[in-house]
């Protein structure tokens, strides 16, 4: 090889390092100038404080007040079951004149026709039982109970 094939040669790769290095040197500034920037972000994010604006839960408290009168509306139009109650009270729960004025008015009635009937039929009872059934019975029961 000789001087002359080789000094061009050398001449392109020396502009080629030059210019390498030139921008190697570039690319370093633009690296510094970035991470300054990032940097500066970095510190510009750490003084923000995000405020959330106030949440307006105006409209959903309405919603749901409205859907819960409407669910109550329709729990009261629904049929209600219809309970009996068979008692026999001796002392009232509630409104004890009005208790006592119907158990005097209606009740005692029919308990004092039952103690009558009742005693009728111990009366009745009673006689069936001592009425003689022979003519000879009847005579001489009465003989005896004659004083004398």
């Amino acid at each position: 090889m000789d001087l002359n094939t080789l000094e061009p040669v050398l001449n392109d790769v020396s502009e080629d390092i030059k210019k390498l290095n030139t921008l190697s040197k570039q690319l370093s500034e633009k690296v510094e100038l970035l991470e300054k920037r990032i940097s500066s972000f970095d510190q510009r994010l750490d003084q923000i404080k995000v405020v959330p604006p106030a949440v307006d839960t105006g409209p959903i408290k309405n919603l749901v007040q409205e859907k819960m009168t409407a669910i109550e509306n329709r729990i009261e139009a629904q049929p209600k079951n219809v309970i009996k109650k068979h008692q026999l009270l001796f002392f009232p729960e509630q409104d004890t004149k009005e208790y006592y004025r119907f158990f005097a008015s209606q009740i005692m009635p029919y308990v004092i026709w039952f103690f009558v009937v009742y005693f009728l039929y111990c009366l009745g009872r009673q006689i069936i039982v001592k009425w003689p059934t022979h003519p000879s019975e009847a005579t001489s029961g009465l003989n005896s109970r004659l004083p004398g």
